[in-house]
């Protein structure tokens, strides 16, 4: 991907960002921008993992009714033993090997096409920036081995099945392993911005953008009362409307009428 189309993808994604404040648009101009390929291992398992726990079905029980006389149900839960085998198979799993960039921003780039990568060449990086990897493979495996140990969790409810599930026990064997290391191409837009640094990056092979950006007090209080206003205003509505269409209620019993006796009438 190219300089210009990596600014285009910023430009459309800053001004996705209503509610930053309007001249942060002013500061992602002027802000650095750059190219660099960042080190990554990437890690291929295969693992086979045994387990026992119990599975969960739930079914209703009725416990009576409400002063309407509808049923009323309560949850219940029969639990079962259960044990079995998962076997998953891992390919191509990142982990970044800097310190100094955002974890969570760069996580959110994914996925990356690895399947892509070519050989490393002096020409592929001519011209970028190129940043070596601050933990090597062995020190970059924990956090690779947490996203497997997650997978392989889920795998296992997943085989167990039922409403809920209840892991007592579970071992894995890991039958392979491997790791490659690569570098991946990002752009990075680093704003600083009331004294304080904000950075948006961009996977350089998908187009997927993440990044920090400051919010303006003013945007975010002016919606909150618009918000306010429009609900008013069809409450307000939804009460005048009420009153135009009030139906006069007669009494529905019988009518007394009193009526006055007569005056006497004097003869002469």
């Amino acid at each position: 991907m190219g300089e210009k189309q990596a600014r285009e993808l910023v430009e459309k994604w800053v001004s996705k960002r209503w509610f930053a404040p309007s001249n942060f648009r002013k500061y992602r101009r002027i802000g650095a921008f750059s190219s660099l390929y960042t080190p990554y291992f990437t890690y291929d398992a295969d693992t086979a993992s045994w387990y026992q726990g119990e599975r969960g079905d739930d079914y209703q029980v009725r416990v009576g009714t409400d002063e309407d006389g509808d049923p009323i149900y309560e949850t219940h839960t029969r639990w079962y033993p259960v044990a079995g085998e998962v076997g998953n198979e891992f390919a191509d799993l990142p982990v970044l090997a800097n310190e100094n960039l955002s974890r969570e921003r760069i996580r959110s780039l994914e996925p990356w096409p690895v399947e892509q990568a070519r050989a490393y060449s002096p020409e592929f990086v001519a011209g970028h920036l190129c940043r070596t990897y601050d933990k090597d493979a062995e020190e970059s495996f924990p956090e690779a081995q947490q996203r497997i140990e997650s997978a392989i969790e889920s795998s296992v409810r997943s085989d167990i099945g039922g409403d809920h599930q209840r892991i007592h026990e579970l071992n894995t064997s890991w039958n392979w392993l491997a790791y490659k290391h690569l570098l991946l191409p990002i752009w990075l837009l680093t704003v600083v911005y009331m004294d304080k640094t904000y950075q948006v990056y961009i996977n350089g092979l998908t187009g997927q953008v993440s990044g920090d950006r400051p919010w303006s007090k003013v945007k975010i209080i002016a919606a909150i009362l618009a918000v306010l206003a429009v609900i008013v205003a069809v409450v307000v509505a939804f009460a005048v409307a009420r009153g135009h269409h009030t139906p006069t209620h007669h009494p529905s019993g019988p009518i007394h009428t009193t009526v006055a006796p007569p005056r006497p009438t004097s003869h002469r």
